[in-house]
């Protein structure tokens, strides 16, 4: 299966985020005033506190990615009315997968960040009644949040040299990483540190089994690689965004590594417009282990099918696009491409009995998507829907990892097909096109075809698939 699908990582950026920030606009909270609600008095400490470390402590920390913190009663207290507001919106905290009329997902989610009605309504309520601290008397346990951080990492590796981002043109630099395996190992998760983040935008991680990014490197480790990493055959390992949680496969599961294997990491570097900016010490982390697991797992991109072609069939995989070409017209609000992608059972029929089990699913688009929804229908035609992002947002992307035990996940199977339907708004209605033209110097939209430019869109699928052990290399995994 890897051969084709890794064929199809084109040049995606996969997962792009900008500054976090609650919001700086300000306005009053959702409920009456006075703080009449179900919930009685409603304090920092006894109710609030709570509440926001579960939901907003990953990034609203002293040093945090996030542009300022609320740990404090005091910080708290003086965004108060800025959170409410943004809660209100649906825009905080960020989260894209969401339930709908089409899609009810066949799983919850690890990590969900989103407030219950209830939960809304006592933030909402301690705001109207005068944003109140409490008695640290009364202070209720505080969770943890979810960490941003790898537990115990067996290998980290830092980019080999710095790189200086000015001026306004974003740069995609390459970096060749050894992590020096010397026997058979498994991973089991892994997570990108920033050096800067006021400039590390995202980045991709690929696993280069032949070493082919150190022909490409120049002595200082780097190559520019707008799009991909310019090689063939790698593999796909994950991506990062700011506010992302570390990659981690479920319990049981491991992506094999063998001696030798190299890795390349693509960072895409955003300049602030404040000057020269440097990057010398983002690195990233790996955890792994050399038990076989009972699972081989690994992540897929599977999509961004731009036309349709003679012959779909072949390999281990073919897709289609329904449409003569991947074209979104100047001025459309409402359209749509559709991307459809069979799993081929390679002409043997018992592979359709064996479980696919799909562990992690995520979308990609780019300014001018609005909607993205993933299917996946069997060969009987029955259809469930893995996720849809229907408020889709560029700048708030991430994976999303299905909650239980292997057995549990959803299951696909050889035969199969995805399909990943993408809703573009190309108007002046849309506010990230209004900004991606300014940021370009333009001012009325253009036909948009799939590509890598701020401009051009795409629609693409991540998904992270495992089979058991002893179908692994029948597999390609």
């Amino acid at each position: 299966m890897h051969h084709r699908l890794h064929s199809l990582i084109a040049a995606a950026a996969l997962i792009s985020s900008v500054t976090l920030s609650c919001s700086d606009q300000s306005g009053s909270s959702g409920t009456a005033q006075g703080g009449e609600s179900s919930h009685g008095v409603v304090t920092w400490h006894e109710h609030i506190a709570p509440l926001v470390t579960e939901k907003c402590g990953s990034c609203h920390t002293t040093g945090g990615i996030a542009p300022f913190s609320i740990e404090t009663y005091e910080e708290a207290k003086e965004w108060a009315a800025q959170m409410s507001q943004e809660i209100k919106k649906g825009t905080m905290p960020p989260w894209g997968a969401e339930e709908t009329d089409e899609c009810t997902p066949p799983g919850s989610f690890k990590d969900d960040l989103r407030l219950s009605d209830d939960q809304k309504e006592l933030f909402y309520a301690w705001v109207a009644g005068g944003r109140l601290e409490g008695s640290p008397k009364d202070a209720a346990d505080l969770p943890e949040p979810a960490s941003l951080e790898l537990d115990s990492p067996s290998r980290s590796l830092s980019i080999p040299s710095g790189v200086t981002v000015e001026g306004t043109a974003d740069r995609f630099v390459c970096f060749t990483l050894d992590p020096e395996i010397t026997e058979e190992v498994w991973l089991t998760g892994s997570q990108v540190r920033p050096g800067n983040p006021s400039i590390v935008h995202h980045a991709l991680v690929f696993l280069d089994r032949e070493g082919q990014g150190e022909d490409l490197a120049d002595e200082n480790g780097q190559y520019e690689c707008f799009g991909s990493p310019l090689l063939d055959d790698v593999v796909f390992l994950g991506a990062w965004a700011p506010g992302a949680v570390p990659s981690k496969l479920p319990e049981s599961m491991g992506k094999p590594l063998h001696p030798g294997d190299k890795l390349v990491v693509q960072l895409h570097y955003h300049p602030t417009g404040k000057g020269a900016e440097v990057d010398d010490s983002t690195a990233i982390d790996l955890k792994w282990t050399t038990t076989e697991p009972d699972y081989v797992g690994g992540m897929y991109l599977i999509g961004n099918i731009d036309e349709v072609g003679p012959d779909w069939a072949g390999g281990e995989g073919y897709g289609l696009l329904t449409g003569p070409d991947f074209v979104i017209p100047a001025g459309a609000t409402e359209h749509q491409e559709i991307n459809k992608f069979w799993i081929d059972d390679g002409g043997d029929f018992l592979a359709r009995a064996v479980p696919i089990y799909v562990w992690m699913v995520g979308t990609h688009m780019h300014y001018v998507g609005t909607d993205m929804k993933i299917t996946v229908e069997d060969d009987q035609g029955n259809e469930q829907c893995l996720v849809q992002t229907p408020h889709w947002d560029f700048n708030w992307q991430r994976a999303y990892f299905y909650d239980g035990a292997v057995k549990a996940l959803p299951v696909i199977h050889a035969g199969d097909s995805f399909t990943m339907r993408c809703t573009y708004n190309n108007s002046l209605e849309n506010p990230f096109v209004r900004q991606a033209l300014d940021d370009q110097g333009k001012s009325e939209p253009h036909d948009v075809a799939l590509g890598e430019q701020t401009l051009d869109e795409m629609c693409l699928g991540v998904f992270g698939l495992a089979v058991e052990k002893q179908y692994a290399k029948a597999f390609g995994f």
